[in-house]
């Protein structure tokens, strides 16, 4: 089947090569396939061509920016994978071999040691609570101090 459409693609004719992108030339736009913001429109020329091995050509309308980027990114991105698979071959689109983060278990394990340590302070709060009601109450409770009460009375004894 055919490719998806992209807007502001002119599909080139079907005898033409099958490496669409082998030359690009960009007039007075600065350096294909990086895309920047726009404050001033400095292109002279009206399209952008793209020349083949055969002279078939693909051109971009010019008057919409977002679609020049777009094609411009996109064919900046086919650029980065021929060359990432030119240079390393299948090992390119292997997933990292490092595992992602098990982040139920992290959560789970952060909870679980946010209670445990809500339960330890409420324990000591709780001793601290009935250490404090004990020794008000012994204190209630005790025998009054020796300076609290009277005097013992001495005898003294003269022969």
């Amino acid at each position: 089947g055919k490719s998806p459409l992209i807007p502001g693609i002119v599909r080139a004719p079907p005898n033409a090569a099958k490496n669409q992108f082998s030359t690009i030339i960009v007039k007075n736009c600065g350096i294909p396939g990086v895309v920047r913001a726009v404050s001033k429109n400095h292109c002279k020329e009206k399209t952008i061509s793209w020349e083949k091995k055969t002279d078939g050509t693909v051109q971009v309308a010019q008057n919409d920016e977002l679609t020049k980027q777009a094609v411009d990114e996109i064919l900046r991105e086919t650029r980065a994978s021929q060359i990432r698979d030119e240079q390393h071959g299948s090992m390119a689109r292997k997933r990292c071999p490092i595992q992602k983060t098990n982040k139920r278990f992290l959560n789970r394990t952060i909870i679980s040691a946010v209670n445990h340590n809500n339960r330890e302070r409420w324990k000591v709060k709780q001793r601290s609570k009935e250490k404090l009601t004990e020794h008000v109450r012994k204190r209630n409770d005790q025998e009054p101090s020796r300076k609290d009460q009277d005097p013992p009375i001495t005898t003294i004894v003269i022969d």
